[in-house]
């Protein structure tokens, strides 16, 4: 089965923090214990995760200072291991090196997004879109999570996009209508017949029949 015995873990372990330069190596590490501990099987106990978090990052502390290209490896494994908060800040050291890395941006968004840190979450996604504009997936991320601040109007704008972008999406109709509707009910509260009736429209195209 996926995992490693606990004399396996602790001799990896120790291999990894005597030699932490060697990045082949820690990227092998870290992907035997992404399958071994991040996809829900038994086979790590929670002492052996803990073992692997702590061996990962003294290796990380040690190569700080001389390199940033474990700080991506480090985000991401602790993100795995659902810690989120402490994946924080080896992504902010990865992304400050790659600015222009939608990937790091996006995972930096999860950890917030776990964390209930809507802005924040907003923020990252806002600038994962920056990097990659055209990409469906992570507009409707961003989309979703604006409607959470709330800005619905941002919100309907990037899920616009990513339903033309991706026609398979139609299960962004049903918050596009809903955030439609509820900017003509706004409209109309301050008197706007014209833009309560835009609106109101709007959200009847994506009104469903069935």
């Amino acid at each position: 089965s996926a995992g490693w015995s606990g004399v396996a873990d602790l001799s990896s372990l120790r291999w990894t923090v005597d030699h932490p330069d060697d990045l082949a190596h820690v990227q092998s590490l870290l992907d035997s214990a992404a399958v071994g501990a991040g996809v829900g099987t038994d086979a790590v106990t929670g002492f052996d995760r803990f073992d692997l978090y702590r061996g990962i990052e003294r290796a990380g502390l040690r190569l700080q200072a001389a390199s940033e290209n474990l700080a991506p490896l480090l985000g991401e494994m602790l993100a795995r291991l659902n810690r989120h908060d402490e994946a924080l800040d080896p992504l902010g050291v990865a992304v400050a090196a790659e600015p222009d890395d939608a990937a790091l941006w996006s995972l930096i968004a999860t950890c917030h997004e776990r964390g209930d840190n809507a802005p924040k979450e907003v923020e990252a996604l806002q600038k994962a879109a920056q990097k990659s504009p055209d990409d469906a997936a992570l507009l409707r991320r961003l989309g979703l999570a604006l409607r959470k601040i709330p800005n619905d109007a941002a919100a309907i704008a990037q899920l616009t996009k990513a339903l033309a972008l991706d026609p398979s999406m139609v299960d962004l109709e049903i918050p596009l209508g809903e955030m439609h509707h509820a900017a003509g009910r706004r409209a109309l509260g301050e008197g706007d017949d014209a833009g309560a009736a835009a609106a109101f429209e709007a959200a009847r195209k994506y009104q469903r029949d069935d």
